[in-house]
């Protein structure tokens, strides 16, 4: 979870590759779900190392993601979220991808609802992120 305006790391779902020639692309997938404690907006974006490589246009101050939701309601409503890249990291250096997130208003949840009873009305979700390295 994150109440953070910024982005911050999603613990668990990173991982490191290292490509076996520069010409070589990476399969990137990702499937999580999010929430959130509050009628509001959540982003979730891809990284390379420290650079976004995923993601819609910053414009003003709307954030460029490469998942983003506006969860509302009385029980803010989770949403299942997936995505998929190739990248060209140009490089036979291990490369660390990984998804980072932030929240407007509240706190962002992943793999879970913000209402979190032990019954079995709520559940808790799977998450991944996937690198398959492409051959040029």
């Amino acid at each position: 979870s994150s109440a953070s305006a910024s982005w911050v790391d999603i613990t668990g779902l990173s991982l490191s590759i290292t490509p076996s020639a520069t010409s070589s692309k990476v399969f990137i997938t990702a499937n999580f779900v999010t929430s959130h404690s509050a009628s509001n907006s959540l982003g979730v974006k891809l990284i390379r190392d420290t650079t976004a490589i995923y993601q819609g246009d910053d414009t003003g101050t709307r954030k460029g993601t490469s998942s983003w939701q506006f969860l509302t309601g009385a029980n803010k409503n989770a949403g299942s979220n997936s995505f998929q890249y190739v990248d060209s990291p140009n490089t036979t250096s291990a490369t660390t991808y990984k998804l980072q997130i932030w929240a407007t208003g509240g706190t962002a949840y992943v793999g879970r609802m913000d209402v979190d009873s032990d019954n079995a009305t709520y559940g808790r979700s799977a998450s991944a992120i996937i690198a398959m390295e492409i051959g040029a």
